[in-house]
């Protein structure tokens, strides 16, 4: 399947869907878009875009196809054009899942702002605390260390996360390096190592009935619809070897 029959795909998905924050990031007027200051600008430079929904507003963030660094997607055995669906493609998953894999993941759709086209992320509150791997909780870290491992994150580094002090929830930023194959590169993944150091790898009978609901499904949930084959081969057959009783360890795609 192509590219752009995978476009089409996601952005059918995204037309159909009952979620309010979805529509809203889809249809609601853009009203500033300006840079966004960050240390660690990743694979691109994004944009903060706001958003006109009714009497209030919308914050995400704009990751446009043609502003992806080719150097450093190509690092990561990533194309410039897939690295944003990638985000997409997570949250489309992540909504498949239901909680608390929803709850951890920002809705993105793909959209076009000014005749260019990329991917829109929903603001995840917050902030990256360098402890908050632990301080979020076991509950939702392990949710994050199951949800790197089984969607391949090359990159959960310790700038990729959002921990919102005054809720005690996380949010994980940044699948753009996501969806790995065996071989792949892998820099970082903070939850999944936390997870093993604790001695907590073996795989819950929530997670596992995730796992079954996946493999199950026929076509992972969509996403032979959304990822290139050897892609969605390699989630399949994480999801399969997991399903046996244990997490990998980091970078085992």
């Amino acid at each position: 399947m192509d590219i752009n029959a995978r476009i089409n795909n996601l952005c059918a998905a995204a037309a159909a869907t009952r979620s309010q924050v979805e529509r809203e990031l889809l249809r609601a007027p853009v009203i500033v878009v300006g840079p966004h200051q960050t240390q660690h600008p990743g694979s691109s430079a994004p944009l903060v875009t706001i958003l006109a929904t009714g009497e209030t507003t919308r914050t995400a963030y704009f990751k446009r196809f043609c502003d992806q660094v080719p150097a450093l997607c190509g690092h990561y055995g990533q194309d410039r054009v897939e690295a944003p669906m990638n985000e997409v493609i997570a949250w489309r998953l992540a909504d498949a899942m239901g909680d608390p894999w929803r709850r951890l993941v920002p809705a993105s759709v793909l959209r076009k702002h000014d005749g260019r086209g990329g991917t829109l992320i929903n603001e995840k509150p917050g902030e990256a605390r360098a402890n908050s791997a632990i301080a979020c909780g076991t509950q939702e870290a392990d949710a994050a260390a199951f949800w790197d491992a089984l969607i391949g994150n090359q990159d959960r580094n310790l700038g990729n996360f959002r921990y919102d002090g005054s809720t005690g929830h996380l949010g994980l930023i940044d699948h753009a390096f996501s969806f790995a194959r065996p071989g792949d590169l892998a820099n970082s993944s903070v939850y999944l190592a936390v997870r093993h150091s604790a001695g907590r790898a073996d795989i819950t009978s929530a997670e596992h009935g995730a796992l079954r609901l996946l493999l199950d499904s026929g076509n992972l949930h969509g996403l032979r619809g959304y990822l290139p084959a050897d892609r969605a081969n390699a989630l399949e057959a994480r999801a399969q070897a997991m399903a046996a009783g244990h997490l990998p360890v980091p970078g085992a795609f």
